[in-house]
C-alpha cells in the first residue's frame, strides 16, 4: 500500500511539473507575441514620421521656389491669391458679385463633371435660390454663356426638377403608415422595376424615419422576390386566408427587442345542446374517427362568425335540423390542438324548430334523438360531452347574449352574461 501510495504522489508531481512547463511555454510564447508586436508597432510609427518628415520638406522646398520665382527672377515676393469659396465671401460681397461667383461655380460643375441627376439637382437648386434676386443677375448673365437664355433655362430646369423628383417618389415603396409606426407595403399596388435596389433605398429612408415594423404583402405572381426580401433580413409571418399572399416582416431598431406579434394562435369552435320536449338530445357520429363514438353536432367557427350563429350552421349542415339560439352553457379551453394551436370549444344550447333527420353523407356515419339518460350512460360517449349535457340539464345557468358596437373599433360584437334575459336577442 505504501508503494502505491509513493508511486500515486510521484505521478501527481510529474503531472504537476508537466502543467508548470506547459504554463512556462505559454507565458513565454505570450512574451515573444507582445514584443514581435511592439516590434512591429514601432516600425510602423518610425515609417509615418518619415513620412511626415519627407512631406514637410516638400512643403517647404515648394514655399521657396514661389517666393524666387516671381519678380523677374529677382527674388520679390508676391502676394498669395486667396481662394474665394462661398464660406469666405458670407455676407460682405454684393449680391451681384455673389450670384456671379455661383454662376461661375455651376458652369465649372457642369463642364468638368457631367453625372446627369446629381449635376441637374445641384444647378435646379441654385436657379431656384436665384430666382428671387434675377433683377441683380443680368450683369452675372452676360459674363456666362451657358445661362444666355435665363428665362428658358429656368422652365427647363423646373421640368427637370419636378421629373428627378417624380423618380426619386419612383425608386421607394410608400406603404400605409399604421398606429404603431410600422409599415405596410402591398406590392400589387406598388410598381417595381429592380426590387433590390428600392427596398434597399427604402429600408435607408425607414430607418432614418424611425419606422419600427416592416410589412410585405406578396401575391403569387411575385412570388421570385421572396429570396431578395430574406436576404434583407425579413421572416415569414403568415399566409392569407386563400393561400394567394404571404406576409412577411423585419423589426428595423436593432436595439430594441422585436414587438411585432405573432399570428392568431388559437382555433374557435361551437358544439350544440339541442334538447327536445321529450328530454331528447341530438347525437351524431363523425365518419372519420379511429373509434365509434358519439358525440354533439358541431366544428369550427369561420371567419367573422358568432358563435351562435357557427353552432346553428354546423347543425343544420350535418342533420339539417333548424334552431334558435338559446343560451351559452360552458367552454372547454385546451392547447396543442390542431396546427399546434390552443383550442376553446364553446357549448351553446339550442331550441330545435324542426326535428326531422338527414344526414350529411360527407362527414356525418349516422345521427339520432337520444335520450338523456341514455347518452350520460353510453359507452360510447366522451367524458366531456357527458359533463356538458348534464351541465344544461341539471344547472342550466343561462349564459345569454347580446349585439352591440364595439366602442373603439365600431365593429358589430357580441357580449355574453348570465341571468341577462331581458337583453337577449337570437345569436
Amino acid at each position: 500500500k505504501k508503494k502505491k501510495k509513493k508511486k500515486k504522489k510521484k505521478k501527481k508531481k510529474k503531472k504537476k511539473k508537466k502543467k508548470k512547463k506547459k504554463k512556462k511555454k505559454k507565458k513565454k510564447k505570450k512574451k515573444k507575441k507582445k514584443k514581435k508586436k511592439k516590434k512591429k508597432k514601432k516600425k510602423k510609427k518610425k515609417k509615418k514620421k518619415k513620412k511626415k518628415k519627407k512631406k514637410k520638406k516638400k512643403k517647404k522646398k515648394k514655399k521657396k521656389k514661389k517666393k524666387k520665382g516671381g519678380g523677374g527672377g529677382r527674388g520679390v515676393k508676391l502676394k498669395k491669391k486667396k481662394k474665394i469659396t462661398l464660406g469666405s465671401l458670407g455676407t460682405k460681397l454684393p449680391l451681384g458679385r455673389y450670384t456671379y461667383f455661383i454662376m461661375h461655380l455651376c458652369n465649372k460643375f457642369i463642364v468638368e463633371s457631367l453625372s446627369p441627376v446629381k449635376v441637374i439637382s445641384y444647378v435646379v437648386l441654385i436657379l431656384f435660390q436665384l430666382y428671387s434676386c434675377s433683377f441683380q443677375l443680368s450683369s452675372a448673365l452676360k459674363c456666362s454663356p451657358i445661362f444666355l437664355n435665363f428665362t428658358t433655362t429656368l422652365k427647363s430646369a423646373e421640368k427637370i426638377f419636378n421629373t428627378t423628383q417624380q423618380s426619386r417618389a419612383m425608386s421607394l415603396f410608400t406603404g400605409k403608415r399604421d398606429n404603431y409606426n410600422g409599415v405596410a407595403v402591398d406590392l400589387s399596388q406598388e410598381p417595381f422595376e429592380d426590387f433590390q435596389q428600392q427596398l434597399e433605398k427604402s429600408l435607408i429612408e425607414w430607418k432614418a424615419d424611425n419606422v419600427r415594423g416592416v410589412w410585405f404583402n406578396v401575391s403569387l405572381s411575385q412570388a421570385d422576390v421572396i429570396p431578395v426580401l430574406t436576404k434583407h433580413g425579413f421572416r415569414f409571418h403568415h399566409a392569407s386566408k386563400d393561400g394567394s399572399t404571404l406576409i412577411m416582416t423585419k423589426w428595423l431598431p436593432e436595439d430594441q427587442e422585436s414587438r411585432i406579434p405573432g399570428y392568431a394562435h388559437t382555433m374557435i369552435g361551437a358544439g350544440a345542446v339541442v334538447l327536445n320536449e321529450k328530454n331528447q338530445v341530438l347525437v351524431v357520429k363523425e365518419f372519420y374517427r379511429s373509434r365509434p363514438q358519439w358525440k354533439l353536432p358541431g366544428g369550427y367557427v369561420e371567419l367573422s362568425e358568432d358563435i351562435g350563429e357557427a353552432a346553428k350552421r354546423e347543425v343544420l349542415e350535418e342533420t339539417n335540423i333548424r334552431t334558435e339560439f338559446h343560451s351559452l352553457a360552458a367552454f372547454r379551453h385546451t392547447h396543442k390542438a390542431a396546427f399546434g394551436c390552443s383550442d376553446i370549444y364553446f357549448i351553446v344550447r339550442l331550441k330545435p324548430l324542426t326535428e326531422d333527420i338527414t344526414n350529411d353523407d360527407r362527414e356525418i356515419a349516422e345521427s339520432k334523438w337520444m335520450d338523456v339518460d341514455e347518452f350520460l350512460n353510453h359507452p360510447e360517449v366522451h367524458e366531456n360531452n357527458r359533463m356538458f349535457v348534464r351541465q344544461c340539464v341539471e344547472n342550466p345557468t343561462e349564459i345569454s347574449g347580446f349585439s352591440s358596437i364595439h366602442p373603439v373599433l365600431k365593429h358589430p360584437q357580441f357580449m355574453y352574461f348570465p341571468a341577462l334575459k331581458n337583453n337577449t336577442t337570437s345569436s
